[in-house]
C-alpha cells in the first residue's frame, strides 16, 4: 500500500493584493480629490502599486485555477486584482487631467505674454 504525498500548494499572496489594490485607490483618491502640492506624485505612486497589485493578482489567479496555488484567498486576490485595476485606469485618467491643466496654463501664461508685448 503506497501512500502518495500530497501535493505541496504555494502559499497565496491575498491578503498582500488586496493591500496593494486598495492602497493605490486610496492613495489615487487623495491625490485626485484633495488640494495636494505634489498630485502628480502621487498619482505615479498610485500607479505602480495598482501595476504590482494587477500583476501580482493576475499570476496568483493563474496559479490557483492549474491547482499550484493555495486556492482559499481566491475570492480576495481577485477582489484586490480588481481594485488595482479600477486605481491604475483611474489614475492614468488623472495623469491624463493633470497633463492637460498644465499644459493649459503653460499656454494661458503664453497667451498673456504675447498679449502684454
Amino acid at each position: 500500500m503506497s501512500h502518495s504525498e500530497p501535493p505541496v500548494l504555494q502559499q497565496h499572496r491575498a491578503n498582500v493584493v488586496f493591500g496593494l489594490g486598495l492602497s493605490s485607490l486610496i492613495i489615487n483618491v487623495m491625490g485626485c480629490c484633495t488640494n495636494q502640492l505634489v498630485p502628480f506624485a502621487l498619482t505615479v505612486l498610485a500607479v505602480v502599486l495598482g501595476i504590482l497589485g494587477w500583476t501580482f493578482g493576475r499570476h496568483d489567479l493563474r496559479s490557483m485555477r492549474e491547482g499550484s496555488m493555495d486556492a482559499s484567498g481566491y475570492s480576495t486576490t481577485k477582489s484586490g486584482k480588481t481594485l488595482a485595476v479600477v486605481s491604475v485606469i483611474l489614475a492614468l485618467v488623472a495623469l491624463v487631467v493633470q497633463m492637460l491643466i498644465i499644459f493649459g496654463v503653460i499656454a494661458a501664461f503664453g497667451l498673456f505674454g504675447a498679449a502684454g508685448a
